[in-house]
């Protein structure tokens, strides 16, 4: 199987905002990290990366300026590119994104939230474990509206073909998105850019971003590689 390339237009520094204080960061992808390829249909259909994606971070403004060096992300949008070409990128309240887009609202982050709070880094440990844990994320994005009965793998609006151990590490995040007390942001956001699939990244020693009750006010080259497979 081979990577499908596409070409992408080099605009996107014109749409990155016009604060000097804009919390931004330049980020190019690198390699795959820790994932399985997966089928996807519904928004998106074809073979897909789910997993961990690297990505090179430098030249951070604010926020950003904790961000260095080779890290691995996890993808809010399965309809964008991840591009190899160095952009900039904004950092925004998870309830903000994917953009463009009206943004995810609060509840589905507070799942997100709760997601990387219960799994602590247990998500980085192995290639199963990344992609159930990249294809929650998406579940969450695309069809989460609160109640349990909202997430499954293989109904809604994205659907995924994976395998039997996959399926299983899938449904025991479900328990834990759905059972767990509220969890604070800890510094997660989502790295954007209108031109480029956006990014959930950790920023260190960051205060958490508001609660549920206030999330709605919280604020490979020139080629780019699709993460799809075929």
């Amino acid at each position: 199987m081979s990577c499908k390339i596409a070409a992408m237009i080099g605009l996107s520094a014109m749409f990155v905002g016009s604060a000097a204080s804009a919390d931004t960061v330049d980020m190019k992808f690198v390699g795959v990290g820790k994932a399985q390829v997966v089928s996807v249909s519904g928004v998106y259909n074809g073979n897909v990366y789910a997993g961990q994606l690297n990505h090179q971070f430098s030249n951070g403004n604010g926020e950003g300026a904790a961000l260095s060096g080779i890290l691995p992300t996890f993808c809010t949008e399965i309809t964008q590119l991840v591009t190899s070409s160095t952009k900039t990128y904004t950092l925004i309240g998870v309830p903000n994104g994917p953009r463009p887009g009206a943004g995810m609202g609060a509840v589905k982050a507070q799942a997100i939230y709760n997601l990387y709070a219960a799994t602590s880094g247990d998500q980085n440990s192995s290639n199963d474990k990344a992609a159930a844990f990249q294809t929650m994320i998406w579940e969450l994005v695309y069809d989460y509206d609160g109640s349990a009965g909202s997430i499954s793998f293989n109904s809604g609006n994205v659907r995924f073909g994976m395998s039997s151990a996959i399926q299983t590490i899938f449904n025991s995040l479900k328990t834990l998105v759905t059972s767990s007390s509220p969890a604070s942001a800890n510094g997660l956001r989502i790295a954007t850019n209108d031109f480029a699939q956006d990014q959930l990244v950790q920023v260190p020693n960051q205060v958490p971003l508001p609660g549920a009750a206030g999330l709605g006010i919280a604020g490979m080259g020139l080629m780019a590689a699709r993460r799809r497979r075929a």
